[in-house]
C-alpha cells in the first residue's frame, strides 16, 4: 500500500468573503493523505466547499470542507478547513445591518 500526501497542512486557501475587511485565509489541520494500492491509483481532484459564512470570522472557526473526489465525483476522503486568522467586518457592512 502507498500513502501519498495530496495536500499539505501548510497549504493556505484564500477566499474573498462579502462584507469582510480582508481576504479569508484558511488551512487544514493535518496533511490530507490518500492510501491506495498501486494498481488502484485513479485520477483525483480536490474541491473546497465553503460553509455559508460571513464576517466576522474567528481564528480556528470551521469554514468548509476539502474533499478529494475521483473523476466520477465520488468522494474518496475529506477534511475540515479552518480559518487561520480573525476576519472582521467592514464598516460599511456593519452600517448596512443597522439600517
Amino acid at each position: 500500500m502507498i500513502s501519498k500526501i495530496i495536500i499539505e497542512k501548510d497549504q493556505i486557501f484564500v477566499a474573498k468573503i462579502k462584507g469582510a475587511a480582508k481576504n479569508l485565509k484558511a488551512k487544514i489541520l493535518d496533511d490530507l493523505i490518500l492510501d491506495y494500492y498501486p494498481a488502484e491509483e485513479v485520477p483525483i481532484k480536490a474541491k473546497l466547499f465553503y460553509d455559508d459564512i460571513k464576517a466576522p470570522i474567528k481564528k480556528g472557526q470551521k469554514i468548509g470542507v476539502l474533499k478529494v473526489v475521483d473523476m466520477d465525483g465520488k468522494m474518496i476522503v475529506s477534511q475540515n478547513v479552518y480559518a487561520i486568522e480573525n476576519v472582521s467586518r467592514t464598516l460599511i457592512s456593519w452600517l448596512k445591518d443597522l439600517f
